[in-house]
């Protein structure tokens, strides 16, 4: 399962949720997709006590057909904070069937930056401002190596369908 949905909010918002994540105040905390090979680290910021994330995910809600209807358990939801000219490693993000990755894309993106989020089943969805993606989190997937200057950031929500 995989779906995807452009342009999901008005400018105003976007550039609201932009000014948010590169608050200067931000706690990052160092991450890596699995392991602890640090060729492969990012950083990420946990966003369970915002309000402005669980309004970006109560919209896709709405808007996503798999999503509608099912009863969901949110188990984390954070901002992942890829710095230019680093990518991530294969990995899934659970082995659980019940669980889904929902992941935000709200920069401004040019298609020269690369920085996909890339499946090992040879899928590949462009990173593009205003996108969201959902699939199954039992799928490896990681993020394509960007060029964007301005780092790459994705909302990223885990979730559990009961």
């Amino acid at each position: 399962m995989l779906e995807v949905y452009d342009d999901v909010f008005e400018e105003q918002f976007l550039n609201y949720i932009n000014y948010n994540i590169r608050d200067y105040s931000i706690s990052w905390k160092i991450a890596m997709s699995t392991g602890t090979d640090p060729e492969y680290s990012f950083f990420l910021y946990y966003v369970d006590d915002k309000p402005e994330y669980k309004f970006i995910l109560n919209e896709i809600f709405k808007k996503s057909k798999f999503l509608k209807d099912k009863k969901v358990k949110v188990k984390r939801q954070y901002i992942n904070l890829y710095p230019y000219g680093i990518g991530g490693k294969w990995h899934t993000d659970s082995e659980d069937p019940r669980n889904v990755t929902l992941l935000f894309f709200p920069c401004e993106w040019k298609p020269e930056y690369k920085g996909a989020t890339l499946f090992q089943n040879g899928n590949r969805l462009e990173y593009k401002r205003n996108r969201f993606i959902i699939f199954q989190a039992e799928l490896q997937h990681k993020a394509e190596i960007h060029s964007n200057p301005m780092n790459r950031y994705t909302v990223a929500y885990k979730l559990e369908l009961n």
